[in-house]
C-alpha cells in the first residue's frame, strides 16, 4: 500500500513538472498572438492621432482627397449640364464630403441653386466659397454681385464688383458690370469713366493674351509641378508687350476670333446714354459718331 501511494505521487510529481515546464511556452504564444492581433489597432491609433501631423502623410492624403473630389465634381458637372440638376447636386456633396475645402464644388453648387431659382441658397454657397479664400476668389466676388444684382440689390452688388476688380484682372465684362451698376444707381459721372475703360479694354489680341496668362496663373496657383509655370504668366500678367512679342501670334485669325462689334457698339450706346444724362450732349454725339466709325471699319474687314 505504501508502495502504491508513492508511486501515485511520483507520478503527480512528473505530471506537474512537465505541466509547469510547458506553461511558458503557452505564454509565449499568447503574448505574441496579442502582438499580432494588437498592431493593426495600434497603427490605426497611430495615424489617427499623429498621421495629421506628418508632411508626407498629410501630403498625400490631401492630393488623393483632392483627385477624388474632382472626379466627382467632373460627374457633377456633366450631370448639369445635361439638366440633371438632383443627381449634380449630389455628386457635388459627395466632392465635399471627400474634401470639405474643395472650392469648385461650392461654386456649382451655387450654380445648381441658380438653375433652380433659388437665389438665397445660391448666395449662400458663394458666401461659403469667399469664407476658403480660393485663387479664383475674384470671380466668386462677381458671380456673388451678379445675383445681387439680378434681384436688383444693385447697392449691395456694386462693391462686390468692385472688390472683384481689385482682386482679380480687369476684364471687360467685369468693368461692364460696374458701369452698370453705377448706371442705374444714377452715378453718371463714375458709369462714364467705367464705360470709357470698357471700350478701351475691348478684345485685342495683347488684351486675350493677358487674359489667357491670368487663367493659367490661376489654374496653376497650387500645382506644385507648375509652380515654374505660374511664376512665369504671374509675371507676364502686367508686362508691357512690345508688338515683335505679340507678333508671335496670328493677329489677324485672333482678332477675327474675338472681335464682337454688336457687343462693342451696345458699350458705346451705354457711354453716350450716360453722357446724355450727365448732360454732356456734345460728348454723346461724339461717342456715336466714333461707333459708326468702328461700325464702318468693322464691315470693311
Amino acid at each position: 500500500m505504501g508502495k502504491r501511494n508513492a508511486k501515485k505521487t511520483v507520478a503527480k510529481n512528473k505530471v506537474s513538472t512537465q505541466t509547469s515546464r510547458k506553461a511558458p511556452v503557452l505564454t509565449r504564444y499568447s503574448v505574441f498572438g496579442w502582438i499580432v492581433l494588437g498592431s493593426p489597432v495600434l497603427l490605426i491609433l497611430f495615424l489617427v492621432t499623429a498621421g495629421p501631423h506628418i508632411p508626407w502623410i498629410m501630403e498625400h492624403s490631401d492630393t488623393g482627397a483632392e483627385h477624388e473630389a474632382s472626379f466627382h465634381n467632373s460627374i457633377g458637372m456633366e450631370k448639369m449640364n445635361a439638366g440633371q440638376l438632383r443627381e449634380a447636386y449630389a455628386s457635388f456633396r459627395t466632392a465635399l464630403t471627400i474634401k470639405p475645402d474643395y472650392v469648385e464644388a461650392y461654386i456649382n453648387i451655387a450654380k445648381v441653386f441658380y438653375l433652380r431659382h433659388n437665389f438665397d441658397e445660391a448666395v449662400n454657397w458663394l458666401e461659403q466659397a469667399i469664407e476658403l479664400h480660393p485663387p479664383e476668389i475674384g470671380l466668386v466676388y462677381n458671380n456673388l454681385a451678379m445675383l445681387y444684382a439680378q434681384q436688383g440689390q444693385i447697392e449691395r452688388a456694386l462693391p462686390m464688383f468692385e472688390q472683384s476688380l481689385e482682386l482679380g484682372s480687369p476684364s471687360v465684362s467685369l468693368l461692364r458690370n460696374i458701369a452698370n451698376a453705377h448706371y442705374q444707381l444714377g452715378h453718371y459721372d463714375e458709369a462714364i469713366n467705367v464705360y470709357r475703360q470698357v471700350l478701351e479694354l475691348h478684345p485685342s489680341v495683347e488684351n486675350e493674351y493677358r487674359k489667357m496668362l491670368y487663367e493659367v496663373s490661376i489654374d496653376y496657383s497650387n500645382d506644385e509641378e507648375r509652380e515654374e509655370e505660374y511664376r512665369a504668366a504671374t509675371a507676364l500678367v502686367d508686362h508691357d508687350f512690345t508688338q515683335e512679342e505679340l507678333a508671335v501670334f496670328d493677329s489677324t485669325s485672333i482678332a477675327d476670333m474675338i472681335f464682337d462689334v454688336d457687343r462693342i457698339l451696345q458699350d458705346y450706346e451705354r457711354l453716350a446714354h450716360a453722357q446724355e444724362e450727365a448732360g454732356y450732349t456734345d460728348d454723346a454725339a461724339l461717342t456715336r459718331a466714333e461707333a459708326r466709325e468702328v461700325e464702318a471699319l468693322h464691315r470693311r474687314r
